[in-house]
């Protein structure tokens, strides 16, 4: 019989060993997966978007445009929301339509090409005193949601859910605007 070393020992023992690894290594080799299998890459509906906002020139009494972009969540409501934002802020050059801070209630669509909107509070806190100028804020506004909007025909303008019959101190509202009267 013959008496194995301390050398073959610790062959033996690292033959085992390396066994034993390749064995764990090779356990866990799996098919490979595309990446796109492993990620969710459906679209999400979110994406950015530019719009024309119209505003009221500062230094003549001309409706203006300036390009900006928006957050498209792929709904009409969610687009409006945005457009109610630009339209009631000022830059160096431009005049908002709306006075700062306007907030929306509520945006709905009360049948095909008819948008209501429902503001939190009064819209008259912008009026520069003229016909001209009310009917330009008016008009930035009709022209904002049109273009942008796709498909808007009728508009509905209520404050605290009660139709708002005047629109600055001189324009005289009907309960239904029709937008391309005010383009």
């Amino acid at each position: 019989m013959k008496i194995v070393s301390r050398r073959g020992w610790i062959i033996t023992g690292l033959g085992l060993a390396a066994l034993l690894g390749l064995g764990l290594v090779l356990t866990q080799l799996r098919q490979p997966q595309h990446f796109a299998d492993v990620m969710d890459m459906k679209p999400s509906g979110v994406s950015l978007r530019t719009v024309t906002v119209y505003y009221v020139a500062s230094d003549t009494l001309l409706v203006v445009s300036r390009e900006r972009a928006i957050v498209d969540r792929g709904s009409r409501k969610s687009v409006v929301e945005e457009l109610i934002l630009f339209l009631s802020e000022s830059g160096a050059d431009h005049r908002a339509p709306l006075p700062p801070g306007t907030r929306l209630n509520h945006v709905f669509e009360n049948g095909e090409g008819e948008l209501v909107l429902d503001f939190s509070g009064p819209l008259d806190a912008v009026s520069g005193g003229s016909v001209l100028e009310d009917r330009l804020r008016l008009t930035a506004l009709a022209r904002t949601l049109a273009e942008n909007v796709e498909g808007l025909e009728r508009l509905r303008i209520l404050v605290h859910g009660r139709p708002l019959t005047h629109w600055g101190r001189h324009i005289h509202l009907e309960p239904v605007l029709i937008m391309e009267t005010w383009l």
